[in-house]
């Protein structure tokens, strides 16, 4: 709530990585990154008394990540290529990027 109210631009971090960047007001909306959609799910949202969503599986140790994508070992989304190499940044819109193969998919 407070990086909504304070802040124009926003990057999320996964393991010492940057896997999404955008304008706050669209990241929050539509993430593009399964560990954004994660964290936005996890959060408390005032009036509401269900139970919150907890992400699947445990942070890796940075000094030892794993091949791949760090977040495909908790990812829903993860495919064996996910694992295999380290994602880069891409356009996802304007101003907007993900360091994910499967950001279409992410809801």
């Amino acid at each position: 709530g407070v990086v909504h109210e304070i802040a124009d631009r926003v990057m999320v971090f996964y393991a010492g990585r940057v896997v999404e960047e955008g304008p706050v007001a669209e990241l929050f909306a539509a993430p593009r990154h399964p560990y954004t959609r994660g964290l936005l799910d996890s959060a408390p949202r005032p009036g509401r008394r269900e139970r919150l969503r907890a992400i699947e599986g445990a942070v890796p140790n940075p000094l030892h990540l794993p091949p791949g994508c760090a977040f495909a070992p908790r990812c829903p989304l993860a495919e064996p290529a996910c694992r295999e190499c380290v994602p880069v940044l891409e356009e996802t819109g304007a101003g907007r990027r993900a360091a994910c193969r499967n950001w279409r998919k992410v809801a």
